[in-house]
């Protein structure tokens, strides 16, 4: 999906990385700060704005656990400061990026919306606040919020998470591939090019005012089926695996969404995996002079 936007990209860099904007940075206007910076938030939105695509956030588990305090301030105060001004601007659409991580371990699965919110972490618990602020300030306000709740996303210039230690240790050491925990946990991985015509048809489409979505394939792996799979691409064949037994706080076991209403409500269409993988690690093989 090819758009003509003005953009104006807010980032603390504090897990991206600028060299990351060098294909598009005489095309947009980049402002380096925090978002929990109400002062920056107010000089920015001088300006007027459109939409606003909120998916600044701490988005580590381990990050929230080991300092809640950095947790809440980036992924709480950061989003109201962001709605309080919105509020009173001249703009069309929050679309706001929240997390599989509001629902906790699973009742059922695969998870829709109507799952029960119960997260087990602090980010999972900070995102549910974010989605209950906009909300409520939609039903005061009218500003037209939606929530995505995206489960795992992948894909190129994603220096850290699972694909990425999985690349990274393959580099070092490609006769064993060591796994956090036991391998049996299950995730559903989606694109970040299907997350972004996600939010994009948000911001065009009127139906997802005022709702919360799974934003997920339906298709679910476990960590070790996974590992297989990048083995598989990389050609791989007599790597073997090991494993830690144990992971870390606040780690849920199973995330499987139930995309079937945004399915349905942006008639969109997913990435299979093994494409998904080879973009990321084509952008690992064609960089890693750089990012390791």
């Amino acid at each position: 999906m090819k758009e003509k936007f003005d953009v104006v990209v807010v980032d603390d860099l504090s897990a991206g990385i600028l060299k990351n904007l060098d294909n598009v940075k005489e095309q947009i206007k980049f402002i380096e700060g925090d978002i929990a910076d109400l002062n920056l938030v107010k000089q920015i939105f001088k300006e007027d704005f459109e939409y606003v695509f909120h998916i600044a956030a701490n988005a580590s588990v381990p990050t929230s656990v080991n300092d809640p305090r950095l947790d809440f301030n980036s992924n709480v105060l950061g989003t109201f400061n962001l709605l309080e001004v919105s509020k009173d601007s001249n703009m069309k659409k929050f679309i706001y990026a929240s997390s599989a991580a509001v629902y906790g371990e699973p009742q059922y699965t695969p998870m829709d919306e109507k799952h029960p919110l119960s997260p087990i972490s602090p980010y999972g618990a900070s995102k549910l606040a974010g989605e209950r602020y906009g909300f409520s300030f939609m039903s005061t306000y009218g500003i037209k919020f939606t929530a995505l709740r995206i489960f795992n996303s992948i894909g190129p210039r994603q220096p850290r998470y699972v694909i990425f230690d999985f690349l990274n240790k393959l580099v070092q050491n490609k006769k064993e591939l060591e796994i956090l925990g036991t391998g049996e946990n299950i995730r559903d991985f989606i694109s970040v090019e299907d997350v972004c015509e996600a939010f994009l048809a948000c911001a065009k489409k009127n139906i997802t005012d005022g709702e919360s979505y799974s934003l997920g394939t339906g298709h679910s792996v476990s960590i070790t089926q996974l590992a297989e799979q990048i083995l598989e691409n990389l050609k791989l064949n007599d790597t073997k695996l090991k494993f830690t037994g144990f992971s870390w706080k606040g780690d849920v076991k199973k995330l499987i969404a139930d995309g079937t209403k945004i399915k349905k409500a942006l008639g969109l269409k997913f990435t299979p995996l093994k494409d998904a993988l080879n973009h990321e690690i084509e952008w690992f093989q064609q960089n890693i002079d750089r990012i390791i």
